[in-house]
């Protein structure tokens, strides 16, 4: 478990950025689709996907730790007493 929420903040944004490069590539290359092609303005197009698409996932990424705290802290005991 990463104690500085900065450096796992960062590293999450890392993770999420590669991952999206990765599949960008392996779409482009396997499947011949480019999204960026030459007839749009690649770089406006580019900066604007990539920066809804970082937004997107930090609100996902909110909500879903925001979820677990609350089934951590309200729920987790409860379930753990209706499984047994």
């Amino acid at each position: 478990k990463i104690k500085t929420n900065i450096l796992c903040f960062v590293l999450k944004i890392l993770f999420f950025n590669l991952s999206a490069a990765t599949v960008y590539l392996i779409t482009t290359s396997l499947m011949g689709v480019n999204i960026f092609s030459s007839q749009l303005k690649i770089t406006l197009f580019a900066v604007l996907f990539i920066i809804s698409a970082n937004l997107v996932f930090l609100v996902y990424d909110f909500a879903l730790s925001r979820l677990s705290n609350f089934y951590i802290v309200r729920l987790h005991d409860t379930v753990k007493k209706l499984m047994r």
